[in-house]
């Protein structure tokens, strides 16, 4: 039996610094027999499992499956106009003002992670934090749109 996933398993544990009966509570598991398994290559986890495994350690089911990342849901986000302007506007930016708002970004990321705000919340809550924290000094935040402009039908 091929055992990438049980290696990457592995990997992805000792990355995180978790012993297999730390992974196997984290996962809601019964038995570390099951867990270790997986890691060895005996059995694999069944779809329902290698989701929440995907979401333990942030990483794609792609990736847990065949060891190369096919994107995460976020990924689109670096495509988004909105946020292209508004990291754009954010070069400008003093040291202390771009480490805040990489620090509000990674606290948004930690509360998408643990499923707190929904990913189109994410991204409000960070163009009106630019918004509220950068407009001042910048005066290009102002032509951020707050919130996507609806198309209207045309009669």
């Amino acid at each position: 039996m091929d055992n990438l996933t049980g290696k990457i398993l592995t990997e992805l544990r000792e990355k995180n610094g978790w012993s297999k009966s730390t992974t196997v509570k984290k996962l809601g598991l019964k038995a570390m027999s099951t867990y270790a398994n997986w890691e060895y290559g005996l059995r694999k986890p069944d779809g329902e499992m290698i989701v929440k495994i995907a979401e333990l350690y942030g990483v794609s089911t792609d990736y847990l499956l065949t060891g190369k990342d096919k994107g995460r849901p976020d990924d689109d986000l670096a495509d988004d106009p909105d946020l292209q302007i508004a990291f754009k506007a954010a070069s400008d930016f003093s040291e202390e003002a771009r480490r805040q708002t990489i620090d509000f970004i990674n606290y948004i990321r930690e509360k998408r992670s643990k499923k707190v705000v929904s990913q189109k919340k994410a991204r409000r809550q960070l163009i009106i934090s630019f918004h509220l924290l950068y407009a001042g000094t910048n005066p290009a935040f102002f032509f951020i749109p707050l919130f996507p402009l609806k198309k209207r039908n045309s009669i």
